[in-house]
């Protein structure tokens, strides 16, 4: 997709969730964005193993959610180039701005910039994060966070380099734990024949 926008709560798969999205992505180019992501505009639901791709530039942007608001976000990550307003926009690799929102175990690579712009966030507002990182490298930018109103910790800025390692090692833990579950299963079916 690609599109200039005029209005809030704007994202290259969802304007504003309030369910669950599930293993979705969405690749693209936006502007012109209040409270806009690559893939969500706002969430107030939960986000979880999906990813978005291309640009978002706006006044309060991020590069997978706008606004998470009271949100959850698992396991995700955007690769987006994210640029924010100059005069007073908020500007994250992931999320836009955190509003008592909750993240786990997601990341961002892409380029970021703006007046308050953060590797992984463009603002922290009684958020949550926990085992979040961000490409410093790529990002070019050495701060988790644009702006936080009460402080933030969860948040790990790594090199390009401890990134691909990462990445690595977390895809072969969860071909590893898929594995393990399936040897589970058919343990599970040869338990039952061996009952009847």
């Amino acid at each position: 997709i690609s599109f200039t926008a005029s209005s809030s709560n704007i994202g290259g798969l969802v304007g504003i969730n309030y369910g669950n999205i599930n293993n979705c992505f969405a690749t693209g180019d936006m502007d012109g964005l209040y409270f806009g992501g690559g893939l969500v505009g706002r969430n107030e639901g939960q986000i979880e193993k999906c990813y978005s791709t291309g640009t978002v530039s706006g006044s309060a942007v991020g590069g997978l959610v706008g606004n998470n608001w009271h949100g959850y976000i698992y396991d995700c990550y955007a690769t987006d180039n994210v640029q924010g307003d100059m005069d007073g926009g908020f500007a994250g690799g992931l999320v836009g701005s955190n509003q008592y929102g909750n993240i786990f175990r997601s990341y961002s690579t892409g380029k970021v910039a703006g007046f308050h712009a953060g590797g992984l966030l463009g603002a922290e507002d009684y958020g949550n994060d926990y085992h979040c990182f961000w490409d410093v490298d790529k990002s070019q930018i050495s701060i988790a966070c644009g702006y936080s109103y009460y402080g933030y910790s969860g948040i790990t800025g790594k090199s390009t380099e401890d990134m691909k390692k990462d990445i690595a090692s977390k895809k072969s833990e969860a071909k590893l734990n898929e594995r393990l579950q399936k040897i589970t299963i058919v343990n599970d079916i040869i338990d039952v024949g061996n009952d009847t």
